[in-house]
């Protein structure tokens, strides 16, 4: 029907508009990421696994000594169901 046909299309460009402003925000993204890295404000860390209370001993570098943490953490939490 002529109805179902506008509500496709109207969905249609608006599923399209959201993937555009995607694309842009992910482009802005690597680019603040790249200036960044450039920089040295934020450089690229490996990215080890998420365990949550335990070491599945997978490191992703080897690192030669341990560095503490320079700031600090506030307001986490930890929730289970």
């Amino acid at each position: 029907t002529k109805a179902a046909d506008e509500t496709f299309e109207t969905l249609l460009r608006m599923n399209t508009e959201l993937l555009s402003e995607l694309w842009i925000l992910r482009d802005r993204v690597a680019i603040l990421e790249k200036l960044l890295d450039e920089k040295g404000v934020l450089p690229r860390q490996p990215a080890d696994d998420f365990c949550i209370g335990h070491d599945n001993g997978k490191p992703v570098g080897l690192y030669g000594k341990h560095i503490a943490l320079q700031g600090m953490i506030s307001g986490l939490s930890v929730t289970t169901p």
